[in-house]
């Protein structure tokens, strides 16, 4: 995104040394928390959207619209409304209310999503 980030070229440009930014990362400790189990659950309106990366290989996103921020996402093979109905069960159990749902056209879905959600 930002071009290469090599070691080298992240000690050149924060001028430290190679080894040292090796350790920097080694130490990074990467989340296990999705977004929605960190912010404090709060009436939504959720936007789900899928997109294929190549055929069988995709993610769906569950946003929040009025808190502009990701909450949930998960890597699919193909967009089914199960994936639909697992991230707003998720969503729910944690305690959001989700108000309204902005979604792509799927037969059926909008109807099985507003049954499991109580919109």
């Amino acid at each position: 995104m930002w071009g290469k980030q090599t070691f080298e070229l992240l000690s050149q440009e924060y001028g430290l040394d190679h080894k040292t930014i090796q350790k920097m990362f080694r130490r990074l400790v990467i989340k296990d928390m999705f977004p929605y189990q960190e912010i404090a659950p709060q009436p939504i309106y959720l936007v789900i959207d899928a997109y294929c990366r190549r055929r069988g290989e995709g993610t769906i996103i569950f946003r929040s619209s009025n808190l502009k921020q990701n909450l949930l996402w998960r890597d699919i093979g193909y967009e089914t409304i199960a994936d639909y109905i697992w991230g707003v069960h998720l969503l729910i159990q944690a305690g959001y209310k989700i108000m309204g749902f902005t979604i792509e056209e799927r037969r059926g879905t909008m109807r099985v999503l507003e049954a499991h959600a109580s919109v």
